[in-house]
């Protein structure tokens, strides 16, 4: 045999071996998560690839691969559940889907714009779809696309696919309890109300008592993730660290790899930070909401940009008054008696979720109450103290009319 042949023949030997062992590789990490995930998996073989398929947390979860073109292979999850009857479509908002309402393909606007800008949505029920959307679930499916953005949510499924062939059995396990909490979420019927009492007071900024409702909600469904994620998150920034710690321990045991899970987890058990230097002021709170709540960040990381870079940071800014209500005591800034206003300072270009409105909650003295009303125009200082990156909320202190 001649050199050149031997080349080729040693080149096919080594790609057949890398073949094998990644194969191998990933059929073990499989086999561990249908263990794991009490599913069947099917092995597969050169002519097939694996698949698991079973009941998780009563719905049927199907994982398999498949190929789009000769060097792209993707893992693609599934959770299928009894037909909604809503003739749903929805999907990641984007430019292309932007275009393509240009040329009239229909997007139910539901009248929530963080949901509106996040989802494109189509149905043949438009007003039942409304309705269906109820805050808890809006709120659940804004925070999936932020960390799966390729999900798809129909009347009988919800999709997610993944440019790779996974090979990591906590991923696999991760995504699947993610995607069947947020199924059974469109799919059970539930009390919604304290859920949505808690995104309207987070919304008002109104952290604290957020977080007591949000306790009373998610109590009932222990292994409901995205409602014990929206807890954690929310007990965190009312500053009862260790209850935080304790939701996203619990939740770390069932999803290792969840985006959400691990970034708040890593978050909540981080070393209180040093103040940023409280000698600059701020007066750009464009600049500011751009740094934090832009380039489809989540929110755990916008908790930690802003401790690392802005917490402490004194401000003077030009906004318009949304909301006035005056406490004789307040939670959230631990003092009283104060006018709390929620002031607009500013609208950003998301990429997640489309034009953004950035609000600031700043706590004012009590006699400011007769200088406030909704809809004036204030230049106003103060001190950052807090950001809840979820409803993009700035929390400041000592606020002064200027």
């Amino acid at each position: 045999m001649g050199l050149f042949p031997f080349l080729i023949f040693a080149g096919i030997v080594v790609a057949i071996i890398a073949a094998v062992r990644n194969r191998n590789v990933y059929r073990t990490a499989w086999a561990a998560a249908a263990q794991e995930l009490g599913i069947t998996l099917e092995p597969g073989n050169f002519l097939s690839s694996p698949k698991m398929q079973g009941s998780v947390g009563g719905l049927i979860v199907t994982v398999d691969t498949y190929s789009a073109g000769s060097n792209n292979t993707y893992t693609r999850y599934r959770v299928s559940y009894p037909s909604l009857g809503l003739g749903l479509n929805l999907s990641s908002e984007n430019p292309l889907k932007r275009i393509s309402q240009f040329f009239g393909v229909q997007d139910v606007i539901v009248g929530d714009s963080r949901f509106d800008d996040a989802f494109q949505v189509q149905a043949v029920r438009e007003e039942a779809i409304r309705s269906f959307l109820t805050p808890d679930r809006r709120e659940a499916l804004v925070r999936l696309i932020a960390s799966y953005r390729s999900v798809v949510i129909t009347d009988d499924e919800i999709k997610y696919q993944k440019n790779k062939v996974e090979t990591d059995s906590s991923t696999i396990v991760s995504t699947v309890r993610r995607l069947v909490s947020s199924a059974k979420l469109l799919t059970e019927d539930r009390k919604a109300t304290p859920i949505a009492d808690a995104i309207r007071s987070r919304l008002d900024g109104e952290i604290s008592t957020a977080a007591e409702e949000i306790r009373i909600a998610a109590e009932p469904h222990p292994d409901d993730a995205d409602e014990r994620i929206l807890e954690g998150e929310t007990l965190y920034l009312a500053g009862r660290t260790d209850d935080a710690k304790a939701v996203f321990d619990d939740l770390a045991q069932r999803l290792p790899k969840d985006p959400d899970v691990a970034g708040w987890r890593a978050e909540v058990n981080r070393p209180s930070p040093q103040p940023t230097s409280t000698e600059t002021v701020d007066t750009d709170p464009v600049v500011l909401s751009q740094r934090l709540f832009g380039e489809n960040r989540l929110s755990f990381e916008t908790t930690r940009i802003y401790e690392e870079e802005f917490a402490e940071r004194a401000i003077r800014w030009t906004g318009t008054v949304r909301r006035v209500t005056s406490y004789e005591s307040d939670h959230d800034f631990r003092s009283g008696p104060i006018t709390k206003a929620v002031i607009e300072v500013a609208t950003i270009e998301n990429d997640l979720y489309g034009n953004a409105r950035v609000d600031a909650v700043v706590a004012f003295p009590r006699e400011a109450v007769a200088r406030l009303n909704e809809g004036q125009q204030i230049d106003f200082t103060g001190r950052l103290v807090k950001v809840d990156g979820l409803v993009r909320n700035l929390f400041v202190t000592d606020g002064r009319l200027v």
